[in-house]
């Protein structure tokens, strides 16, 4: 207040429209002595009247649908910073902001549009995803998230990289927002906080995205709930490929056949593999074998043999037992000798030595059974076009036509 006394009329009420002038000079005459050193303006301070008129005039296409809604504005603004709302205001885009705030003033109910803003406006680290979404997201989407997703989860999902979420709203197909994505954001805080949050941060959003439009909803909810989102993560990470997502890829067909699954052990049983199992070796498991043989043999072996199995034997020789012809036989010899493994620990060691050994010889018996038969079909084809210039050279031999 000392510090405006050189203001007069108009000016004194662009000094409180704009207190940042406290911190620099005098906004009238420039003088550096009107400079208060000792007068701190508290960075959370909040619109009032003044600084309420110099955002209309500094941002006049917000007032027409404002001046609409005004016991919302009256409810809002004090709620809303005002360096947080100037920051936000200086990096979206006018266009964006405008034809978004008419629809949230029209479509979200007043208390929670008064709950919701404060909530992201005010976290400027925040500001980055926020836009980013509301350039990739259509009005009515964003809306619709705003009335239903609580606010602390709106601010949780937006400290994903701003690129990740552009991904997921543009990419996700319209029927799939109200089935998968809004359910998920609504799900109770601590699978949001624990369980989606690092996949939005640490895979890869096409991946995501590809689960979201192709998996079942309560098969992604079952391992959201279950599963530690940093393991999901891992897991998601651990595939080569992307295509490993598509619609006929082996995540995919194996999210999709669990949501069918009738025998509720089963999900459980795959739960406690993704848990407890090491990410690396479940991807090459589920890649290497067809998601019905992997099923069939969750039904024959406990989780715990399970894992002691993948956990001491070479993976690729478990997918070539998992591929065999007979299926119960194969599920009963990786049990009894997961039972073995678990009562004998030195045992288990001495299997994970040599079954190292017993992959790398099998894998290249595989190499030269393929270069064995790659011969034979050339041997073959030399016998045949031997042959062929035979039987042509005796036809001209005896005078034909050739």
């Amino acid at each position: 207040l000392q510090a405006s006394t050189c203001f007069e009329g108009e000016d004194k009420l662009r000094f409180f429209a704009m207190p940042s002038c406290l911190e620099t000079s005098c906004f009238c005459c420039g003088d550096e002595s009107a400079r208060q050193p000792n007068v701190q303006i508290n960075p959370s301070l909040t619109f009032g009247l003044f600084s309420t008129l110099s955002l209309a005039k500094e941002h006049p296409y917000l007032t027409g649908p404002s001046l609409t809604h005004p016991v919302t504005l009256l409810r809002l603004l004090p709620k809303l910073e005002v360096a947080s709302m100037r920051h936000f205001l200086s990096a979206v885009n006018q266009d964006v902001l405008e034809a978004t705030w008419a629809s949230m003033l029209r479509g979200v109910r007043r208390d929670l549009l008064c709950k919701a803003l404060p909530h992201l406006i005010n976290e400027v680290g925040l500001h980055a995803s926020l836009i980013a979404v509301m350039e990739a997201l259509e009005p009515g989407h964003l809306v619709e998230m705003l009335d239903r997703v609580p606010p602390l989860h709106l601010a949780m999902v937006l400290q994903a990289p701003p690129e990740n979420l552009v991904v997921l709203v543009s990419g996700v197909e319209d029927d799939r927002m109200d089935q998968v994505v809004l359910p998920m954001l609504t799900e109770p805080t601590v699978v949001v906080e624990k369980g989606l949050i690092p996949l939005l941060v640490q895979t890869r959003a096409t991946r995501l995205l590809a689960m979201v439009n192709n998996a079942d909803k309560k098969v992604l909810q079952l391992f959201l709930r279950r599963v530690d989102g940093n393991r999901l993560a891992a897991f998601v990470n651990a595939f080569p490929s992307d295509e490993d997502f598509c619609p006929s890829g082996p995540v995919i067909q194996l999210l999709n056949l669990v949501s069918v699954e009738t025998d509720s052990e089963i999900q459980e049983k795959l739960v406690e593999l993704m848990q407890h199992g090491e990410p690396e070796k479940m991807a090459t498991l589920v890649r290497g074998v067809r998601a019905e043989d992997l099923l069939a043999v969750l039904r024959k072996v406990e989780v715990r043999g399970m894992l002691c199995l993948m956990g001491n034997t070479n993976v690729a020789l478990v997918v070539r037992l998992f591929n065999g012809p007979l299926e119960k036989a194969v599920s009963e010899t990786a049990g009894s000798l997961a039972q073995v493994m678990q009562a004998h620990p030195h045992f288990a060691f001495m299997v994970s030595e040599g079954t190292d050994d017993v992959a790398q010889f099998l894998a290249g018996a595989d190499v030269a059974k393929k270069k064995l038969k790659e011969t034979a079909d050339e041997a073959k084809q030399n016998i045949e076009m031997s042959m062929q210039r035979s039987v042509q050279e005796g036809k001209i031999a005896r005078g034909a036509n050739p």
